[in-house]
């Protein structure tokens, strides 16, 4: 699960039903996201880039989010990564 996704869909004002019926995830776990955002100021400008994200991922985790949240974005951030090394645009 990636939780750039869920913070962007957020950013855009779908619901947590929205959200997570798109993502196929419980819509609980979109609320977890969600209040983690908005206690962290994620919701207010711009999301940060899915690197720095990741980074703020990797600090002492509360516990409601999953390793797997991490994981999740890890692989989007590998994936940017390899698409500006690779001159693709990044989405």
């Amino acid at each position: 699960m990636d939780v750039y996704e869920v913070l962007r869909l957020v950013k855009l004002g779908k619901s947590n039903r929205t959200i997570a019926s798109v993502l196929g995830i419980n819509r609980k776990t979109v609320g977890k996201h969600r209040g983690w955002a908005e206690q962290n100021g994620l919701l207010v400008g711009d999301l940060p880039d899915p690197y720095d994200l990741y980074q703020l991922l990797q600090e002492p985790c509360p516990a409601t989010l999953s390793p797997a949240s991490a994981l999740g974005l890890f692989a989007s951030v590998a994936l940017a990564s390899e698409q500006a090394m690779t001159g693709w645009p990044r989405h």
